[in-house]
């Protein structure tokens, strides 16, 4: 579904998601706003549109008004926990994961991380896209290294 590229593309954990409003995105400037009253750290954040994601936000935002939720259920009404969280078990039981510890909808926001470090994105930057107050939470939780990064990171060194 269009709402897990979402979460895979912008990092939000899933109360953010379900309370962004239309007056929270901004399509000409390819931004999102998450308002400090959700955040769970309080603190406001942009973040940044991937063009990938672009027109999931123009279909959703499309004949709203700025206090309607971008994210909406089958009955156009604004989605809750408890709906997408249904809703991602039975992604992940499509896609045959039995085991609901190793992956759930949180595995989405440290997939994003991981590929923050991947990209080479500086773990400043990645601390402030996930909204996180330490550097040591995005770093030490939030970003996965495999066995293959640690063998390509010595690859891209320069000869002596």
């Amino acid at each position: 579904a269009e709402i897990w590229k979402v979460f895979l593309m912008t990092g939000m954990r899933k109360n953010e998601l379900i309370k962004l409003r239309v007056s929270d995105v901004d399509l000409k400037n390819k931004v999102c706003r998450i308002v400090s009253v959700v955040s769970k750290n309080k603190t406001e954040r942009l973040i940044r549109l991937h063009k990938s994601i672009l027109n999931i936000f123009k279909k959703n935002i499309t004949g709203k008004s700025d206090g309607d939720s971008v994210f909406t259920n089958k009955e156009q009404k604004p989605l809750d926990a408890r709906g997408l969280l249904r809703q991602f078990g039975k992604c992940r039981s499509r896609a045959g994961i039995k085991n609901p510890e190793q992956v759930d909808i949180h595995s989405l926001r440290v997939t994003f991380c991981t590929n923050l470090a991947r990209a080479g994105i500086h773990p400043k930057i990645a601390m402030n896209l996930m909204g996180h107050k330490s550097i040591e939470m995005t770093m030490n939780i939030y970003t996965n290294i495999s066995d293959n990064d640690n063998l390509s990171a010595i690859d891209k060194l320069p000869g002596i």
